[in-house]
C-alpha cells in the first residue's frame, strides 16, 4: 500500500514539474526548485523501498521467533516426557536408570534452559550426569542456539526501532512532499495566472502601440497644422507689423490733431468762462430791472387804487359841477400841462424803447455791448425814477385841486378831463410796460440763446475730449493687440518645438515598444498553446457549469413564486404602491425588490394592467401613475429601463401630442379620463406620483 502511495506521489509530482516546465518563460525560474523536489521524491521512493525490504525481513524474523519458539515448546514438552518416562528409580541399584534413546529428529527451542528435575531426591548434577551423552549434547545445542538467537532478537529489537524512526522519517518526507506538491499546484495555478496577465499585458501593449501610432499621425497631422499655421501667422505678423506703421502715423496725426484741439480747447474755455461771466452779470442786471418792474407795476396798481377813488369822489362831486365852471379854465391850463407832462412820459418811454433795443444789440454783441445797457438801464431806471416822482406829484396836485375845487363844476369838469388824462396815462404806461415786458422777453432770449451756444461749444469740447480718449484707446489697444500677436507667436514657436521634441520622443517610444512587442509575441505565441490546451479544459468545465445552472434554474424556477404584496399575471409580478414618489426613487424602490417599473412591452400586456389598474384602485385622486419608460438622450426616443427595449421596437399606447418633450424624459399612465385610460404621456422625473413594480418570473416557471 505504502508503494502504491509512493509511485501516486511520484507520478503526481513529475506531472506537476512538467506542468511547470510546459509553462512560459516566465516560469522557468521555477524549475531547480521543482527538480531537486523530484529528486528528493526519488529518494523518498528509495527509502520507501527499503522500508518495504526491512518490513519483509522483520515478518521473517518475526516468524522464525515464532516457529523456534513452537519448537523450544515442543522440545520442552518432549524432555519433560522423556525425563519423566525413561528415568525410573530403583531402590535397589539405588540410582537412576538409563533412559531410551530419544526419538531421531527431536531439536528443542534455542532459548530453553533445562531445569533440574523435580521429584527426585538427587542434585541436578547428579541427574545431568546421570542423563545419557546424547541427551547432553543436544542440551548444549540448545542453549548455544538459544544464546544465538537471543542475540538476534536484541539487533532484531534495534533494528526494529531504526526501522519505526525511518519509517517516521519517510512519513514527515511523505507530509512535506505532500506539501510540496500542493505548492507546486498552487504555482502552476499562480503561474497560470501570470500567463493570462502577460497574455492581458500584450493586449495592452498592443492597444497603447495603436494609440502611440495615432498619437502619431494625430501629432504629424498638428506639426503640419502647426507649420501652416506658422506661415500663416508670419504672414498676419508681417501684415500687422504694416498695420502697426499705418496706425504710428494715424497715431502722430492724432497727436498733432490733439494739440491743435487743445489749444482751440483752451481758446473756448477762456471764452467760455467770459461769456459765462458776462451772461451771469447780464443775469443780475436784468433780476434787477425786473424788480424795478415790478415796483413800477405796483405803483402802477397803487395809481389805479388812487383813481378808483378818485371816481368814487368825482360821483359825488357832479352835483357841484355847476359851481366850478368858472375855475374850468385854469384847470383846462393844468391839464394841458398834465397833457404837456404825459407827452414827455411819452417820449421817455420811446426813449426806454430805443434804449432798449440797443441794449437788445448789446446783448447781441460782445462785452461793450452789455456795459452800454447797463448804462442806458441805469439811465432808464433813473428816467423811470423821475417819471414816477412826476406821477406822484401830478397825484398830489390832482388830490389839491380835487380839495380846492371840490364845490365847483369847473373843478369836477377838471377832474373829469383829468381823469380821462389819468385813464390815458395808465394807457400808456400799461404800453410802456408791455413794451418794457417784450424787451424783456427778447432779452431773456438772447440770454437762452448765449447759453445754448454756451452748451453747444460745451457739446463740442465734450466730443472733441471724446475722439482724443477713442484715438487714444485705439492707440492702446493696437499696442497690446501687437504685443499679443508676438506673444502667441512666441507662444506657437514653443508649443511647435515642444511638439516635435514630443514627436521624436514618442518614435523613440514606439520603436522601444515594437521590440518589447515581438518578444511579447513570442512569447505570447506559447501562452497560446497552453491557453489553448487550459481552454479545452475549460470547455469541458463550463459544459458541466451550464448543465448545473440548467438544473439549479429549473429548481428555482419550480420553487419560484411572486413575493409578498406582489400578484401573478401570466409571466410577471406586479404590485401597485399608492405612495406619492419621483420616478428616480420609484424605480430604486422596485429595484430592491428585484424589478423594475412596469414595462408594458406588448397589447396583451397593457390589457393586462389596464385591468389590474381599474381593479386596484377604488377611485383615482391622481392623474397619472409612473411606469418604466425613459428618455436617456432627451431626444424624445424612450427605452424600458428593465430590457434596454426601445418604445419604437415594441408597441405604443402613447396620448394624443406625446411625447411632448421640452424636458419631460419620465413617463407615466393616464388614469383618470375613463376614455383615455391606460394611455401613455411623458412627464417631468421630480413630479411626485404612485407607481407599479414588475418582477419577471423565470420562464419555468412562467
Amino acid at each position: 500500500m505504502m508503494a502504491d502511495d509512493a509511485k501516486a506521489l511520484q507520478a503526481d509530482a513529475i506531472a506537476s514539474i512538467g506542468l511547470v516546465k510546459s509553462e512560459t518563460p516566465v516560469t522557468k525560474a521555477l524549475t531547480p526548485t521543482m527538480l531537486s523536489m523530484s529528486e528528493s521524491l526519488r529518494s523518498l521512493q528509495n527509502q520507501k523501498l527499503m522500508l518495504q525490504s526491512l518490513e519483509a525481513s522483520l515478518a521473517a524474523l518475526t516468524a522464525g521467533t515464532s516457529k523456534g519458539q513452537e519448537y523450544a515448546k515442543a522440545a520442552q514438552t518432549n524432555y519433560a516426557a522423556s525425563m519423566t518416562k525413561g528415568l525410573s528409580f530403583s531402590p535397589e541399584s539405588k540410582g537412576l536408570l538409563a533412559p531410551a534413546a530419544p526419538a531421531k529428529g527431536l531439536s528443542y527451542a534455542p532459548s530453553m534452559v533445562m531445569p533440574p528435575s523435580k521429584g527426585t531426591q538427587y542434585s541436578s548434577a547428579y541427574t545431568e550426569a546421570a542423563l545419557c551423552p546424547m541427551t547432553m549434547f543436544e542440551l548444549g545445542k540448545c542453549q548455544k542456539l538459544s544464546g544465538e538467537m537471543k542475540l538476534q532478537m536484541d539487533a532484531m529489537t534495534v533494528m526494529n526501532a531504526n526501522l519505526m524512526a525511518q519509517v517516521k522519517q519517510l512519513t514527515d518526507d511523505l507530509a512535506i512532499s505532500n506539501m510540496l506538491k500542493q505548492k507546486a499546484e498552487e504555482s502552476a495555478v499562480y503561474y497560470k495566472q501570470r500567463a493570462a496577465e502577460e497574455q492581458a499585458a500584450k493586449e495592452l501593449l498592443a492597444e497603447q502601440l495603436a494609440q502611440c501610432n495615432a498619437k502619431n499621425d494625430i501629432l504629424t497631422e498638428q506639426k503640419d497644422a502647426l507649420e501652416v499655421e506658422l506661415r500663416q501667422t508670419q504672414v498676419a505678423l508681417s501684415m500687422e507689423k504694416e498695420e502697426n506703421a499705418q496706425l504710428t502715423a494715424n497715431l502722430t496725426e492724432c497727436l498733432e490733431d490733439k494739440a491743435v484741439l487743445t489749444a482751440a480747447l483752451a481758446d473756448m474755455t477762456v471764452r467760455a468762462e467770459s461769456a459765462e461771466q458776462e451772461l451771469a452779470v447780464t443775469k443780475a442786471r436784468l433780476e434787477q430791472e425786473i424788480d424795478k418792474t415790478i415796483s413800477l407795476e405796483e405803483s402802477l396798481r397803487f395809481s389805479e387804487v388812487k383813481l378808483a377813488k378818485c371816481e368814487a369822489d368825482l360821483q359825488e362831486e357832479r352835483t357841484a359841477r355847476e359851481e366850478t365852471e368858472e375855475d374850468l379854465m385854469r384847470t383846462m391850463t393844468e391839464l394841458a400841462s398834465c397833457q404837456r407832462e404825459n407827452r414827455v412820459i411819452t417820449e421817455s418811454l420811446s426813449r426806454c424803447q430805443d434804449e432798449l433795443q440797443q441794449t437788445s444789440a448789446a446783448l447781441a454783441s460782445e462785452t461793450a455791448a452789455r456795459e452800454m445797457l447797463q448804462t442806458k438801464l441805469d439811465s432808464t431806471v433813473e428816467e423811470l425814477r423821475e417819471t414816477q416822482e412826476v406821477l406822484r406829484q401830478t397825484v398830489s396836485d390832482l388830490e389839491d385841486e380835487r380839495n380846492a375845487h371840490a364845490v365847483t363844476r369847473r373843478i369836477l369838469a377838471e377832474t373829469e378831463a383829468e381823469l380821462e388824462a389819468s385813464e390815458a396815462a395808465r394807457e400808456a404806461l400799461r404800453t410802456a410796460n408791455y413794451q418794457l415786458t417784450t424787451e424783456l422777453s427778447e432779452t431773456k432770449a438772447q440770454l437762452e440763446a448765449t447759453t445754448a451756444h454756451r452748451d453747444q461749444l460745451q457739446v463740442t469740447l465734450d466730443e472733441t475730449r471724446e475722439q482724443l480718449a477713442d484715438c487714444k484707446g485705439e492707440l492702446l489697444k493696437c499696442e497690446s493687440d501687437l504685443t499679443a500677436q508676438v506673444a502667441t507667436t512666441e507662444e506657437i514657436s514653443k508649443q511647435l518645438e515642444e511638439a516635435l521634441i514630443m514627436l521624436q520622443a514618442e518614435k523613440e517610444a514606439r520603436d522601444e515598444l515594437t521590440a518589447t512587442i515581438a518578444l511579447v509575441q513570442e512569447a505570447s505565441l506559447k501562452v497560446q498553446e497552453e491557453v489553448k490546451k487550459l481552454q479545452l479544459e475549460n470547455v469541458a468545465l463550463q459544459n458541466q457549469v451550464i448543465k448545473l445552472q440548467a438544473e439549479q434554474e429549473v429548481a428555482m424556477a419550480l420553487a419560484a413564486g411572486c413575493p409578498p404584496t406582489y400578484e401573478k399575471f401570466g409571466s410577471s409580478c406586479y404590485k401597485y404602491v399608492r405612495k406619492n414618489t419621483e420616478w428616480k426613487m420609484a424605480q430604486e424602490q422596485c429595484m430592491k425588490d428585484q424589478g423594475n417599473l412596469v414595462a408594458i412591452e406588448t397589447k396583451a400586456e397593457q390589457i393586462l394592467v389596464t385591468d389590474y389598474l381599474k381593479r386596484v384602485e377604488a377611485r383615482f385622486d391622481d392623474k397619472y401613475i409612473h411606469m418604466g419608460a425613459f428618455d436617456y438622450r432627451a431626444n424624445g426616443q424612450f427605452t424600458w429601463v428593465g430590457s434596454n427595449t426601445p418604445l419604437l421596437l415594441t408597441p405604443d399606447n402613447w396620448l394624443l401630442n406625446n411625447p411632448r418633450g421640452n424636458g419631460r424624459r419620465c413617463s407615466a399612465i393616464q388614469v383618470w379620463d375613463m376614455d383615455t385610460f391606460g394611455q401613455w404621456a411623458d412627464s417631468f422625473c421630480w413630479v411626485n406620483l404612485p407607481f407599479i413594480c414588475e418582477i419577471a418570473l423565470a420562464p419555468y416557471y412562467s
